[in-house]
């Protein structure tokens, strides 16, 4: 069991390492069993913010740059909102024939 225990926290190691976190409280939740608030979670920058909607969590996100799995850097960007008339939500809508 300390064998999966010491892989399990050097592998959150290397990944908190790799994405510029706090590695020594990402350790915590592995050794110590250690859980976060989210205000905890983000004062010790395990995370980089916190919503209370989805609709707060998009507008947070809307042009943040974020380092992908590759390496390369994307902008996200929020997607138009469609505005639905009565017309093309029923041209939307499958019938039964």
């Amino acid at each position: 069991m300390k064998k999966v225990e010491q892989d399990a926290q050097a592998f959150l190691r290397a990944i908190a390492v790799r994405r510029g976190r706090n590695a020594a409280a990402a350790e915590l939740a592995v050794t110590e069993s250690k859980s976060y608030s989210d205000q905890e979670a983000l004062d010790a920058k395990l995370i980089d913010l916190v919503a209370g909607s989805e609709r707060e969590l998009l507008e947070q996100l809307d042009g943040r740059e974020v380092r992908m799995l590759g390496g390369t850097v994307r902008t996200l960007a929020r997607a138009a909102r469609r505005s639905w008339t009565w017309r093309s939500r029923s041209a939307s809508t499958p019938c039964n024939s």
